[in-house]
């Protein structure tokens, strides 16, 4: 952690100078911004690293601030940067694979992008602005054709329509501006307002009808087994719902000693407002929140060309409805509060996940650093949640990193990183019976800093 900003170039980024690239590459960050797909991240919903330094390194970093990006892990290290604009893509290949019975249907989505911008300015010798607009990772997955009509009979067996094709869509982007202050020469402080745009789609869930209020009314569901006249409203098949949501995020960065960093960074919960379109599906009318979650950092300067980093994170996803509520379970009658859509309707079953982040950053000359980390996060789902695990298999548990960056003439750098998700199964008796998911996934991050 620098103790003192860097005076020579404090600068004034003036974003409509002739020749400057800035106002393109926020412009860029916007239109990147709205092609953000959904994936099953490597930290449950979430991604593990939220800038390619960062993913290179296993996702740590909230004790050593290296770019604008610097706002997810610890909004207080934009106060120890230079002035400058990170533009960031991640694309992640998630790989899935479900069985029930002999049914095994692998997915059919297997790239997605991930965008990230990020805009540093100091306003004054000790206190310094920013702004970030990212992916904030999702859930989702496709099946075609789906395997719950397979596991039925195939063919559309129950003569609803819509149920071939089966999937699930939830998008996050996260707008953060955000303020810090470096308060002496070993303390900074830093608040951000995170505002939050989701989208949310749903496909050929028709047979979770009986576990609606509207559909436990219906004749046809006095039976065990037994389907609704007619789906839902509000339960699947409604096209795009959006909402947006709103929470804090705080931090803190404190120089314990000459060669020992400190961070601390909190995200309050992200209230979201509700979507109409799939009222009888989501927990408490249609709202999806976000967790909140906390991150402790150190960051040990071992050398002056060597600092290892030790992350811990804790996202509480119990805290949460559409995360925390438990889901279905095999040969359970759900009581009225249960139902899908009701406050305290079924969700996805995850408990609060802890992960823990190794990293490296070796500086191997003037212009060459190199980076490698670990990531390891223990698994939000039990195997008696698998019924809606095999639609949102969030189990991955281990990862490993690698990246380096190379600081062109003009003092611009660009950033590559990689990442490998190892294979994980889950295995359990969902409402169809005995059932597997298998899960694994790839990364590839690029990055560019404007200085």
């Amino acid at each position: 952690m620098r103790t003192t900003p860097r005076r020579e170039a404090p600068g004034r980024i003036d974003l409509f100078r002739p020749g400057r690239t800035y106002l393109n590459c926020a412009l860029l960050g916007l239109l990147l911004g709205g092609l953000a797909g959904t994936a099953h991240a490597t930290n449950a919903a979430y991604l593990p690293g939220y800038s390619p330094k960062a993913l290179a390194m296993g996702g740590g970093g909230t004790a050593l601030p290296e770019d604008a990006l610097i706002v997810h892990n610890n909004v207080a290290g934009i106060a120890m940067v230079d002035d400058q604009i990170t533009a960031a893509l991640t694309l992640y290949s998630p790989w899935t694979e479900v069985e029930i019975g002999t049914v095994k249907t692998p997915t059919d989505l297997n790239w997605f992008p991930a965008p990230g911008f990020g805009w540093r300015h100091a306003i004054g010798p000790d206190k310094a602005i920013g702004f970030a607009l990212y992916g904030n990772g999702g859930i989702g997955n496709r099946y075609l054709p789906s395997f719950l009509d397979l596991a039925a009979g195939g063919g559309s067996p129950t003569g609803i329509p819509h149920t071939r094709e089966l999937s699930i869509s939830q998008i996050s982007m996260l707008a953060v501006p955000s303020f810090a202050v470096q308060v002496d020469d070993r303390h900074a402080l830093g608040v951000g307002l995170v505002l939050g745009l989701q989208t949310f789609e749903a496909k050929g869930l028709a047979l979770f009808g009986c576990s609606t209020p509207q559909g436990a009314a219906d004749p046809g569901c006095a039976v065990p087994g037994g389907l609704p006249a007619q789906e839902p409203a509000g339960l699947t098949n409604e096209g795009m719902g959006k909402s947006v949501a709103v929470g804090l995020r705080l931090g803190w960065l404190w120089r314990a000693t000459a060669w020992l960093d400190v961070g601390v960074g909190a995200t309050t919960p992200l209230k979201s407002t509700r979507m109409r379109e799939y009222r009888n599906l989501l927990p408490n009318n249609g709202a999806f929140d976000q967790p909140g979650e906390i991150n402790l950092g150190l960051a040990w300067h071992a050398t002056p060309a060597t600092t290892v980093t030790v992350d811990w994170q804790r996202t509480f996803y119990a805290a949460t409805r559409d995360y925390g509520n438990p889901g279905p379970q095999a040969g359970m009658v759900p009581r009225a509060e249960q139902l899908l859509g009701n406050s305290n309707g079924f969700g996805f079953g995850w408990n609060n996940q802890d992960v823990y982040r190794i990293g490296l950053r070796h500086a191997a000359g003037s212009r060459l650093t190199l980076r490698a980390g670990y990531n390891h996060g223990n698994s939000p789902v039990e195997t008696d949640q698998i019924s809606f695990a095999l639609l949102n298999p969030g189990i991955m548990e281990q990862s490993i990193h690698a990246g380096l960056s190379w600081r062109l003439a003009s003092g611009n750098e660009l950033t590559v990183s990689l990442f490998r998700g190892f294979r994980e199964r889950l295995h359990g008796v969902s409402v169809l019976g005995p059932a597997q998911v298998t899960h694994h996934e790839y990364g590839l991050g690029l990055g560019y800093d404007w200085r």
